[in-house]
């Protein structure tokens, strides 16, 4: 049965990222933050940007997690817990020919050998987090490689298909923009005969990117897009997101109602998150020399009631002194039912939820200086 949950990866992935013995701490321990998987201009890729070897192997481990994720909510396809672990594993150790000091052979930069794979695998714990052999890691290098092939002989027989999500999981690691998702298709179907043409990688992207609105409004699109269509969010970058979704979609999917669903859908957030200052923005953006206007920007932190409420404690704060208990005075006079009900401007101002006026001496004279 298909278990549809994260849980199964969830508890794996605690076990690769949590405490000091974690895979995770120990790839830091050995220097991979300052070891190079991709440099700038490295053989003329301009494009390329510097990412470390650690860095390079925590995306693809999250990115691809959330790809088999999305395939096992699908009930199309799943691995075991023992094979993600090993896909894992031999992800983990996927880059070991760009270590300059691993041990090889005289082929080149892939013939490294057996013992160097056994020697960091054990200095990461990888053979006590999943069942993985030397071999079974040099054949996740070696599908780099256009000139040599690894040994499947050596080998269970699920290794070939454990290589495709170590091909996979580099592919998406790899990737610098949201769009650059050519090929990945052609990757994802080598997983089973059930995903072929069934689904397709799209993204969206922004112009113009700044920080924390940016990162809020990349959450509201693609919880939109996700609800509206099935698109799931894999990776997330400073411009935009990629996702998964079915092959099959709308020719005018951001249509004007989708549009005005995503801009309310980013207001309302971001009140949400500045739901305990917004107050605090409303008093500031309150602009008294145009009769008691905001500034634009107080509409976009904060809501009508903190909006209304800071109108009202400048309207107190403007008052002239004693206009409430002279309001309440000049209407008890006339009615006997108001002054039942509100025999003093303290029980005005609490009914009223108003600040009560400062007690000056002419009011603590006439209340026996109580």
């Amino acid at each position: 049965m298909i278990d549809t949950s994260l849980n199964l990866y969830n508890r794996v992935l605690e076990e690769y990222f949590t405490g000091e013995q974690s895979i995770a701490a120990k790839m830091l321990d050995r220097g991979y933050l300052t070891k190079p998987a991709k440099t700038a201009g490295f053989a003329g890729k301009d494009y390329l940007t510097d990412q470390s070897l650690y860095v390079h192997i925590v995306n693809g481990v999250f990115a691809v997690t959330r790809l088999l994720d999305y395939l096992a909510r699908t009930g199309l396809y799943q691995l075991t817990e023992a094979e993600f672990r090993t896909a894992l594993a031999m992800y983990t150790n996927h880059d070991l020919h760009k270590v300059p000091e691993a041990e090889r052979g005289k082929r080149g930069e892939f013939d490294v050998s057996l013992d160097a794979f056994r020697e960091e695998g054990e200095a990461l714990g990888l053979f006590d987090f999943a069942d993985v052999s030397p071999e079974q890691m040099r054949l996740g290098m070696m599908h780099l490689n256009k000139k040599m092939a690894g040994d499947l002989s050596a080998v269970p027989t699920n290794t070939s298909k454990l290589m495709s999500i170590v091909r996979l999981a580099d592919s998406l690691a790899s990737i610098q923009e949201p769009s650059a998702y050519k090929g990945l298709a052609v990757d994802l179907n080598e997983l089973s005969p059930r995903l072929i043409g069934r689904f397709k990688f799209y993204h969206h992207e922004l112009n113009e990117y700044r920080g924390l609105t940016t990162q809020l409004l990349h959450l509201c699109i693609g919880e939109i897009l996700e609800k509206r269509y099935q698109c799931y969010p894999l990776f997330y970058f400073a411009n935009g997101v990629m996702y998964i979704g079915p092959a099959e979609m709308p020719d005018n999917p951001l249509s004007e109602d989708i549009v005005t669903a995503i801009s309310k859908n980013f207001f309302a957030t971001i009140q949400q998150k500045m739901q305990r200052i917004g107050g605090k923005v409303a008093e500031e953006a309150l602009n008294p020399q145009q009769t008691v206007k905001f500034e634009q920007y107080a509409y976009l932190f904060s809501n009508v009631s903190q909006l209304l409420d800071s109108l009202a404690s400048y309207a107190n704060r403007k008052a002239p002194k004693r206009f409430i208990s002279d309001l309440v005075a000049k209407r008890a006079e006339k009615r006997p039912s108001f002054a039942s009900r509100f025999p003093t401007p303290a029980v005005f101002c609490q009914y009223y939820e108003s600040i009560p006026e400062p007690k000056t001496t002419a009011t603590l004279l006439q209340s026996g200086g109580q």
